[in-house]
């Protein structure tokens, strides 16, 4: 019911496909429903999760200082609290199973 367009691939390759949440919302838990298609045929897949490396499997909790949703607008804006004033070169929010 729900598709998304890949990029055309150059050449007879693997290639990875991110699955963003508007596509992954749509699917079952297990992934199970993806199709890929190409001249009018399926092509078949590997599905693979990405393994955390040592570097992601450092967790850091930082304290929400304010938030604020804006209805018009669209947004909801979160300022979070970095007490030890270390860069951040990402982060990750985890939200409830919703339409977000």
């Amino acid at each position: 019911d729900y598709k998304a367009p890949v990029e055309k691939a150059e050449k007879s390759n693997f290639y990875k496909i991110r699955l963003s949440p508007e596509i992954t919302r749509h699917l079952k838990p297990d992934f199970s429903d993806i199709r890929v298609y190409g001249n009018n045929a399926e092509i078949p897949y590997i599905l693979y999760e990405e393994q955390q490396t040592k570097e992601q499997e450092l967790f850091v909790e930082y304290k929400i200082i304010d938030k604020q949703h804006f209805k018009q607008q669209r947004y909801t804006r979160i300022v979070i609290h970095n007490a030890a004033q270390t860069s951040i070169n990402n982060f990750v929010i985890q939200v409830r199973n919703a339409d977000v």
